[in-house]
């Protein structure tokens, strides 16, 4: 099952990346700019956290790690706001699914 729903959220991140670089508003390539740099860094942790939860036990470093793909995916979010809408709403779903996955992980830490 999570496998299907991770395919789901990649997916959409792919679109809503996609839907904004393929914009042509003037005056709003800033916030493309910033937005696409902002996701692709909770990307690049994102890639780290696998690795850090299920391979190394490392749930401290997992559950901070989880932490900064959702700072930086709500950075994304706002910035997708002002150039595309529905981008930027997929974008504010998506970091409520982190906050689950930081609540699993925080499970996984405390217990």
């Amino acid at each position: 099952l999570m496998s299907i729903v991770w395919t789901f959220w990649y997916a959409l991140i792919g679109f809503c990346l996609g839907a904004i670089l393929s914009c042509k508003v003037s005056g709003k390539q800033v916030h493309v700019y910033k937005g696409s740099m902002y996701l692709i860094v909770s990307l690049v942790f994102n890639l780290v956290w696998y690795p850090l939860f299920f391979g190394g036990n490392a749930f401290f470093l997992a559950f901070w790690n989880c932490l900064i793909i959702m700072f930086f995916t709500i950075l994304a979010a706002f910035e997708y706001l002002r150039v595309y809408v529905f981008s930027g709403v997929c974008m504010f779903i998506h970091a409520a699914w982190l906050v689950y996955c930081a609540v699993l992980n925080a499970f996984a830490l405390f217990c």
